[in-house]
């Protein structure tokens, strides 16, 4: 059956159902990695993982960028499956920095193949042009133990395209969920113009944001429950959908492990706190 997603019509203030039954490609001919950022190469999606390659430990799951999909939906495809990496038991969180463009920034909220393609492009050639503009990619990762997020999504993406070399002015930022106050502070100084989340950022930063002239886009609800819908189509068509689950345990047992330690530890605590009660006590008669 063919999968419908939503679309803005903004020129009547509603919601259509539209097709993306063809941004799904069913058998998954071959894995698209997150090696995709200012100097993306075509034969980086074909040759298979290697650790040797810029982003190289994510797994997009064979999803391939689609004419029928605005930026938006583009990226933040991409984003969540990114997400799906992160190995911290707080919470998975995913960033991807987009460079923006006098022509994209016009055609902004129309369909790719009117901002990002030709008329005779390839699907290969489309696919290098989307990939082109991604400058930073990240998750959430720990560094102080072994699965905290001392490390946001955003402030690695940004690490990633300092480290690349590349400009993050203007740029576009995908995030999982809306940034937190210091992640916004991180964007913006960045040279951040435009953040996108599937939820609606604390009334502290959009203040900020609104005073600094950083746009704040909220993503629709229908529109992240199809993506979420096109995700879930990926990964179980993929090599990986087992060894997704597996990590998903193993961050689940993670996650059970450290809520048992913090209980004993406080139930610990309270027993001490007990024994130096009676002790002091008993010294007081």
């Amino acid at each position: 059956s063919e999968v419908v997603r939503p679309v803005r019509d903004t020129a009547r203030g509603r919601v259509e159902p539209k097709s993306f039954a063809s941004g799904l490609h069913s058998p998954i001919p071959e894995f698209l990695h997150s090696a995709v950022f200012l100097n993306y190469s075509r034969s980086s999606m074909t040759s298979g993982r290697s650790t040797d390659e810029p982003f190289g430990r994510y797994e997009l799951h064979g999803f391939r960028p689609h004419p029928t999909l605005s930026d938006d939906e583009q990226y933040f495809t991409m984003c969540m499956l990114v997400t799906r990496s992160s190995i911290c038991a707080q919470g998975h969180m995913g960033c991807i920095l987009v460079s923006d463009s006098s022509k994209a920034s016009a055609e902004r909220g129309k369909p790719c193949s009117e901002g990002n393609a030709g008329a005779t492009d390839s699907q290969d050639q489309y696919e290098e042009k989307v990939c082109r503009r991604i400058i930073g990619v990240a998750t959430n990762k720990p560094l102080y133990s072994e699965v905290d997020s001392d490390v946001h999504a955003e402030i690695g993406a940004i690490g990633e395209a300092a480290r690349r070399a590349n400009s993050t002015e203007g740029c576009t930022a995908y995030i999982a969920m809306p940034p937190c106050k210091n992640c916004f502070g991180a964007l913006l100084s960045a040279g951040c113009r435009r953040i996108v989340s599937p939820r609606q950022p604390n009334k502290t930063v959009e203040t900020a944001a609104k005073a600094e002239g950083v746009e704040m886009v909220t993503i629709e609800s229908g529109i992240v429950d199809a993506i979420r819908v096109r995700i879930d189509a990926l990964v179980n068509a993929s090599n990986n959908a087992d060894d997704a689950e597996k990590r998903k345990a193993e961050i689940a047992a993670k996650r059970k492990a450290r809520k048992e330690a913090s209980k004993l530890k406080k139930e610990k605590r309270r027993r001490l706190v007990e024994e130096n009660k009676r002790i002091h006590g008993e010294i007081n008669r």
